[in-house]
C-alpha cells in the first residue's frame, strides 16, 4: 500500500524552485474539441481541455493520434495541410478505417479570449489523388455582452484553409474580422514536441543555424541555437536551464556555446565536464540526458518565448525517476501560462498529477475513447494510493 502522492499538484519539494513563477498572464486557450474520423478517433465530442492536459493509455490507444490531430492543424494553418498528409501515409490512412468507411473528417474547436467564446469548425474530404481537400469552414464569436455570436461561413479553398486568407482580408463586419485574426493567432500558436529521435544521425546532434534560436524546434534541432540565445539575451533563463541539467547529469558543468570556427553562422552543442576542463561534443551525450537538456531548455525559456499550447509526446522517454519528477514540476508551473497537453506511458509520471488532469484513452472495436477520471470518486482511493498505483490498478481505465 502507498502514500498519496508527495510531487506534482500536491507540491513537488525543491522541484518546484527550478519553475518558480514571476508573473502569469493570461494566454488563449482551446477549452473544449470534438473530432470525427481522424485515424482511430471515430467520434470524439466535447471532450474538455484544461490548462493542463495528461493523456495515458496502453499501446496503440490513440494517444498519438489525438496528438497528431493538433499536429495536423498546426501544420494546415501554416498552408502545408498536403505536405503533412503527403509525409504521413496519404490521404486515405488519415481517415477511420479509410476513406471507404469514413469519406469525410469534421472537427469543431471552442476557444476562450478571456474576453468572449470562439468557435472554428471544418469538414475535410477525401479526394484522389489519396489526400483531403477543405468542403466547409465555419468561424464564430460570442462577445460576453452580447445575446447572438457573429457567424461567418468561408470561402473554401480547396487543399489549403482558407481561415488563412480570411485573416488577412478585411471584411465589413469587424467582428468576424477578428475572430478570424484571432482563431488564427490561437491556433498558431500550437507546439507539438517530440524529442525521441537522438540518434548519432539526429538533428539535434548536429549544427544549427545560429539564428534559428527563438523557438525550439518540434525535434529539438536547433538546440544550441537557442541555448546560444538564452546565454546572450537572457542570462537568468539560461542559469536557469544550466542549473537545471546540473542536479539530473552529475557530469554536467556548463554548456560550450560557440560559432563554428569554419562557419560563424552555425553552431553545434558542446558540453563542459564537471570533472575535467575537456570540452565534449554532442556525440558524447546520452541519449536521456540530451532530451533532459531539450525538456529542460523548452520548459525554462522566457515566457514571451513560450507557444499557447505545448504538446509533448511522452516526455519522460529514456528519464531517470527523479528527472520525472522534476519535468512534472516544470510542466505543472507551464500551465500556469501556456495550456500544455502531454501523452505518457510512466505510471511514475502519473504520479506527479491530480485527477483533474489525467484523460484516460482506450480503443473500443478500433475506436478511441477519452474520459476524465472522477475526482470525487477516487477521494477514498486517493488516501492509500498514488494516482499511479491506481492506475496500475485498472481503477480508471486505459490499461491493456
Amino acid at each position: 500500500m502507498g502514500n498519496s502522492p508527495q510531487f506534482g499538484r500536491r507540491g513537488a519539494g525543491s522541484a518546484r524552485e527550478a519553475a518558480k513563477e514571476v508573473k502569469i498572464k493570461h494566454r488563449n486557450r482551446i477549452t473544449e474539441v470534438s473530432i470525427e474520423g481522424f485515424r482511430s478517433l471515430k467520434r470524439i465530442q466535447g471532450v474538455k481541455l484544461n490548462d493542463l492536459n495528461i493523456l495515458i493509455g496502453a499501446n496503440g490507444s490513440g494517444k498519438s493520434n489525438f496528438i497528431g490531430f493538433f499536429q495536423m492543424l498546426g501544420y494546415a494553418l501554416t498552408e502545408s495541410l498536403q505536405r503533412f498528409i503527403q509525409t504521413r501515409g496519404f490521404g486515405d490512412s488519415m481517415l477511420f478505417m479509410g476513406s471507404k468507411n469514413t469519406p469525410i473528417l469534421k472537427a469543431n474547436l471552442e476557444l476562450d479570449s478571456g474576453q468572449g467564446e470562439n468557435h472554428y469548425e471544418f469538414t475535410m474530404a477525401y479526394a484522389t489523388p489519396d489526400t483531403l481537400i477543405y468542403t466547409q469552414e465555419q468561424i464564430s464569436y460570442q462577445p460576453a455582452d452580447r445575446d447572438k455570436p457573429y457567424y461567418q461561413n468561408l470561402e473554401v479553398g480547396g487543399k489549403e484553409s482558407a481561415l488563412i486568407r480570411t485573416a488577412r482580408e478585411s471584411a465589413e463586419n469587424p467582428g468576424t474580422t477578428n475572430a478570424a485574426k484571432y482563431i488564427r493567432g490561437a491556433l498558431g500558436g500550437m507546439r507539438v514536441y517530440q524529442f525521441h529521435d537522438t540518434s548519432l544521425s539526429a538533428y539535434i546532434r548536429k549544427t544549427a543555424d545560429i539564428g534559428s534560436g527563438h523557438r525550439l524546434y518540434h525535434d529539438g534541432g536547433n538546440l544550441a541555437a537557442v541555448l546560444y540565445n538564452l546565454k546572450t539575451n537572457h542570462g537568468p533563463y539560461y542559469k536557469r536551464v544550466v542549473d537545471t541539467v546540473r542536479r539530473m547529469v552529475p557530469d554536467f558543468k556548463d554548456f560550450v556555446l560557440e560559432p563554428e570556427t569554419h562557419d560563424p553562422n552555425r553552431i553545434m552543442l558542446r558540453w563542459q565536464s564537471a570533472a575535467s576542463d575537456y570540452e565534449l561534443g554532442p556525440h558524447q551525450i546520452s541519449d536521456g540526458s540530451l532530451r533532459f537538456m531539450a525538456l529542460a531548455t523548452l520548459l525554462l525559456q522566457p515566457e514571451d518565448n513560450l507557444p499557447d499550447m505545448v504538446i509533448i509526446d511522452e516526455p519522460e522517454l529514456g528519464l531517470h525517476p527523479a528527472a520525472e519528477v522534476l519535468v512534472g514540476a516544470l510542466l505543472d508551473s507551464v500551465s500556469k501560462k501556456s495550456q500544455v497537453i502531454v501523452s505518457t506511458q510512466s505510471s511514475t509520471f502519473v504520479d506527479l498529477f491530480a485527477p483533474e488532469d489525467i484523460i484516460v484513452t482506450e480503443m473500443k472495436d478500433g475506436a478511441t475513447t477519452l474520459k476524465r477520471p472522477s475526482a470525487d470518486h477516487l477521494k477514498i482511493w486517493l488516501q492509500d494510493y498514488s494516482m499511479g498505483e491506481i492506475w496500475r490498478k485498472n481503477l480508471i481505465g486505459g490499461r491493456p
